[in-house]
């Protein structure tokens, strides 16, 4: 930071401590206040420089402050922005969730059915194992029957020839 106003290394002379009264001293106490105002002159110029390079410095302060504001501005809109994408994702992620719910659910009702219908094929199975043996043994009765049934038409046709070889 610059130094201070008063404390710019300016040489204070003492005040004259009993000057001579008279033309001669005014002359003389004239002639330091020339010199007095020539320093002053300059302290003025550097104060007036000072005050300058303050007033930009403030202004390039305010300029970086404000900077600085739009950029933590423009971050914490992204930032929202972020926490709204994210929410969303959450919200799809849920939808996602309850989809994921009743697909299993769907699998699990089908898993269930699959089941149902592979007990319902095995007693089917079970049935049929144990109807075999019935379904051969009438097999068989189907064949001793059809052959009685020929052995009886045989007989009947031939008691019929005699028959009608007596033709009455």
């Amino acid at each position: 930071m610059p130094e201070g106003f008063w404390e710019q290394g300016v040489a204070v002379e003492p005040a004259p401590e009993a000057a001579p009264k008279g033309p001669q001293a005014e002359a003389g106490s004239l002639a330091v206040s020339a010199d007095d105002f020539s320093a002053l002159e300059e302290r003025i110029m550097r104060a007036v420089e000072m005050v300058k390079r303050e007033r930009g410095e403030r202004a390039r302060a305010e300029a970086l402050t404000r900077e600085a504001e739009e950029r933590a501005r423009a971050a914490e809109e992204r930032a929202n922005q972020a926490t709204a994408r994210a929410n969303q994702a959450e919200e799809r992620a849920g939808h996602n969730d309850e989809f994921v719910k009743q697909a299993e659910a769907r699998i699990k009702s089908a898993e269930d059915r699959i089941a149902e219908i592979a007990e319902r094929a095995r007693l089917a199975e079970a049935q049929l194992h144990e109807q075999i043996p019935v379904l051969e043994q009438m097999q068989t009765e189907l064949k001793a029957h059809k052959s009685e049934r020929d052995q009886v038409r045989q007989r009947v046709e031939r008691l019929l020839k005699q028959l009608d070889g007596l033709e009455l």
